[in-house]
């Protein structure tokens, strides 16, 4: 069978050129092809049904006959440009002496589907601290987390750099596991309370935090809530971060949230 090679998609583009280079497991493409999990999936049956490539082992490579239908599209063999060192991420997980954050948390409550709680690798959670830091906004700071299934909160505190933590969460189980950890580890500066972010925000709450921090489900009204909430919290020239992928967002969604963000007055600074 033919293939047209002027019919190539961008994420079958992106897909094919990685594996040139070699096999690579499902999660190590979607990673890479910046698009959403659904149409990745879909680029990569479409590249089965075609045998351009296989799977096998739990990877992905290309066939015969996708050996040579890739040699019509790339000039050159695959560069890898990302940091072998940080991943691409251009901070130094290491900057902080958090090795003990693993052992504190070893006994973290399991995530549930009731909260939406998906939990990232302890190594995500030092990123986001470095750089935080790095942008100015862990020491001497006042800090409010809406939702806290990563435990960031510990981390923050474990660096003893911040004024006040106060972790805003849904799931009582997480709000006692902080609660306690801060009283066991004297983290005299953390603190856990329940909240549902579809209430109001107390009054004394408002206007009282210099950054935000949160990990909304990935809807635009999700995350218009999410941060329209921690915005009522900041005080003036606040910072907020929060997380957003390609995984269940479109660019059409991004789009969206980036419009509602700029109707709350914030700006883009860092992607």
């Amino acid at each position: 069978m033919k293939i047209n090679t002027q019919n190539i998609t961008r994420t079958e583009y992106l897909i094919l050129r990685l594996i040139s280079k070699s096999p690579r497991t499902y999660w190590e493409i979607l990673l890479e092809s910046f698009d959403t999990a659904a149409n990745t999936i879909s680029a990569l049956k479409n590249l089965l049904n075609q045998n351009i490539i296989s799977y096998q082992d739990k990877e992905f490579k290309l066939t015969e006959n996708g050996k040579n239908f890739i040699s019509q599209i790339l000039k050159t063999e695959y560069v890898e440009t990302k940091c072998p060192y940080c991943n691409g991420k251009g901070i130094n997980p290491k900057s902080f002496n958090l090795e003990n954050f693993s052992d504190i948390i070893k006994d973290r409550p399991k995530a549930i589907p009731e909260f939406d709680q998906g939990v990232v690798n302890i190594e995500t959670v030092k990123n986001r601290i470095s750089f935080m830091y790095y942008k100015g906004d862990i020491e001497n700071k006042d800090i409010v987390l809406i939702g806290d299934d990563d435990l960031t909160s510990i981390a923050l505190a474990l660096t003893k750099l911040p004024n006040k933590i106060t972790v805003l969460e849904a799931d009582k189980r997480l709000v006692e596991y902080i609660n306690d950890k801060a009283r066991i580890f004297n983290l005299n500066n953390l603190q856990a309370l329940i909240y549902n972010v579809e209430c109001k925000v107390d009054n004394k709450l408002k206007n009282s935090f210099d950054v935000l921090l949160t990990d909304p489900v990935e809807t635009v009204q999700g995350i218009t809530l999410f941060l329209s909430r921690g915005c009522s919290m900041l005080k003036e020239n606040g910072v907020a971060y929060f997380g957003l992928t390609h995984l269940e967002a479109s660019y059409k969604k991004w789009f969206q949230i980036h419009k509602n963000l700029y109707q709350m007055n914030f700006v883009i600074t860092d992607i």
